[in-house]
């Protein structure tokens, strides 16, 4: 038996993995929804198939040349859409790994967790389900981790080192990448480099370090505000239709007014009418002088509607808002889309019809029914319980957070707190921005679900190391403990 447990460590496996991750990710096929039909009407434009003035302004420039990039470089096959969708997840599990390493470097045994918290974090339904749907959440939750863990390295850069330019170009392309992906995206993007900033000016006082952090985040928000403009010049320039109610403040406008549920109709013809974000965020305010709490309880309901802890229902059946019934288990968009490739009888989604599914047909496939795939569906329960759970209560884990530091005094993981400062802040501000401003649904809490984890774990970890425990610190912790106690 030790013989057979020997031979077992001894194997490849660094080969073995990579070989079971590739076999595992392609023999799912990648899932067109409806969203990603009209994604793929944008696409046509940069083919020449669509006149460019077609393009809805609402939309950013981004994801449309991602699928345009990957039929050119892949082929406009489903085959070729999941190479592309597999560099990404590449690049996901590689900064899921440097992250895991960071949290687990103090364990005893911290490759063996590493191993198995790295495998439940790539291979839950949920993530993986995500990373084989054609829609923006797969860049999002790879850019999400990859801005954290890059912030976080930045905190301790020299500011007389020579590349630091590159971080601050990073940050730069990193910001105007999200945005224009998708616009809420500006808070994954933005969030890990500020809190970093501050972490760093918090150690290093230096005003050479100071100015550098600053100009940093400065250059970087009024590069965004000229693409901003550059975007809406080019829009008005092909003739896209500006007059539609589509821009991205009457969109949003309408969508507080839906989250706050303002029934704004002065055209009475059934529907809320579309007003800029000024407009409606003055209705709101109005609300709120005159009933607080009425206010304060819807903004709890979108939370908990974002979070899939209440029910999201709609009227009409593109409008969406959050109500006070929760919902056990179960989630809203995470169930048919997060996991649509585990359960599909067609990897093109039914009410994709006319041009739209004409565009679609080429990546037409499939879908699996692996014994994989059964597994996966076995899990989907206890990942929607991790799902609830890390979006519902991450402002109660960053103040556990705090109250550990300041029980402990101990500067030997401040590393580690700062990690998890990130991983949770960056958590806290998707959750509370993305609920009041209305994007209420669980798909749109998915590209925060693994830091989320990360922080969870990662809190438990500094709490169990502030305490010392003797079985779980390393003998390199606890041998230099001991160097200092003989010492004094």
């Amino acid at each position: 038996m030790k013989n057979f447990g020997a031979k077992i460590k001894n194997l490849p496996w660094k080969y073995i993995c990579p070989i079971i991750t590739v076999l595992l990710f392609f023999s799912f096929c990648a899932i067109l929804t409806y969203d990603s039909g009209h994604y793929l009407s944008y696409v046509s434009i940069f083919e020449g198939n669509s006149p460019a003035s077609s393009w809805d302004i609402v939309r950013g420039p981004v994801f449309p040349i991602i699928i345009h990039s990957f039929n050119i470089l892949f082929g406009k096959t489903n085959t070729g859409l999941l190479v592309g969708l597999f560099i990404y997840y590449l690049i996901f599990s590689l900064t899921c790994y440097k992250t895991c390493q960071e949290i687990c470097q103090h364990y005893k045994h911290k490759k063996i967790i590493e191993t198995i918290l790295v495998i439940v974090l790539l291979f839950n339904p949920l993530i993986f389900g995500y990373f084989h749907v054609l829609l923006t959440e797969f860049v999002a939750i790879t850019l999400t981790l990859l801005n954290i863990l890059i912030a976080y390295k930045w905190i301790f850069i020299d500011p007389k080192r020579k590349n630091l330019i590159l971080y601050s170009l990073y940050f730069i392309f990193s910001i105007l990448f999200c945005y224009h992906l998708k616009q809420p995206y500006i808070i994954i993007s933005f969030i890990p480099p500020l809190v970093a900033a501050i972490i760093s000016i918090f150690i290093n006082h230096q005003k050479k370090n100071i100015l550098y952090r600053i100009s940093t985040l400065v250059v970087s928000l009024v590069i965004l505000l000229i693409s901003i403009f550059s975007w809406n010049g080019i829009l008005k320039s092909i003739g896209a239709n500006d007059k539609s109610g589509r821009d991205s403040s009457s969109m949003l406008g309408k969508q507080l007014l839906l989250a706050y549920q303002i029934p704004y109709d002065n055209n009475n013809d059934g529907e809320i009418d579309r007003l800029s974000t000024g407009e409606a965020i003055g209705l709101i305010l109005n609300q709120f002088s005159k009933n607080p709490l009425h206010t304060f309880k819807i903004y709890t309901q979108n939370y908990c509607g974002l979070s899939s802890m209440c029910e999201i229902t709609t009227n009409n059946g593109y409008d969406f808002y959050s109500t006070s019934r929760l919902v056990g288990l179960s989630t809203y968009e995470n169930t048919f889309i997060g996991y649509a490739t585990y359960r599909a009888e067609d990897n093109i989604s039914p009410i994709i019809k006319g041009e739209m599914e004409a565009r679609a047909s080429a990546y037409k496939s499939a879908p699996n029914k692996s014994v994989f795939s059964i597994l996966m569906q076995k899990l989907i329960i206890p990942t929607n319980l991790l799902f609830k759970v890390s979006a519902s209560f991450p402002l109660l884990t960053l103040i556990v957070l705090i109250i550990l530091k300041r029980k402990g005094q101990s500067k030997e993981y401040n590393k580690l707190f700062y990690l998890n400062l990130l991983l949770i802040i960056t958590t806290c501000t998707h959750m509370f921005v993305s609920a009041g401003v209305g994007l209420i649904i669980d798909r749109y809490a998915v590209e925060i679900f693994v830091p989320s984890l990360l922080g969870l774990f990662g809190t438990i970890t500094y709490g169990l190391l502030i305490f010392q425990n003797p079985k779980l610190a390393s003998k390199q912790i606890k041998a230099s403990s001991n160097k200092r106690r003989k010492h004094d």
